[in-house]
């Protein structure tokens, strides 16, 4: 699963839009089995090389930990990707590490432009190992 995204070679920008889909108001059946599609698409997503602006705004809570975790391959590993747009999420510490792990682990240091933080709460000493992340990444605008 995952491979028409992963095969993908014309595809330059990538909204995702989980607030719905993660509902925790949901069946626990429910919730698991679209959890697990989701993973199998983000799979796919990883082996993608023409995407360069993914955008996962306003993603909820309830996600936001899993949803890093599960974009980690495609974040260390697409060298295309120049704009990371993650405006009004719900960032905990473990989210932040997790973020701060796949931008310090990525290949291509030198594509990434832009990465959108604006309206999340990041605190305290993971906010440091967020921006220690981007250090090594030389055209931050």
């Amino acid at each position: 699963e995952g491979g028409c995204i992963g095969d993908n070679s014309h595809l330059e920008k990538l909204k995702l839009e989980i607030s719905e889909i993660f509902d925790p108001e949901q069946d626990g059946y429910r919730l698991e089995h679209v959890k697990e599609k989701f993973k199998a698409f983000c799979q796919g997503l990883a082996r993608n090389r023409s995407i360069n602006i993914l955008d996962i705004s306003m993603c909820p809570k309830s996600c936001t930990s899993m949803l890093v975790e599960i974009l980690s391959p495609f974040i260390e590993h697409n060298s295309n990707l120049s704009h990371l747009i993650m405006e009004s999420c719900n960032m905990n510490p473990e989210t932040i590490r997790l973020l701060a792990s796949a931008l310090s682990n990525r290949q291509n240091k030198s594509s990434l432009r832009k990465v959108e933080l604006i309206g999340c709460s990041i605190g305290g000493h993971e906010a440091g190992e967020l921006i220690a992340s981007l250090n090594d990444h030389c055209n931050l605008v």
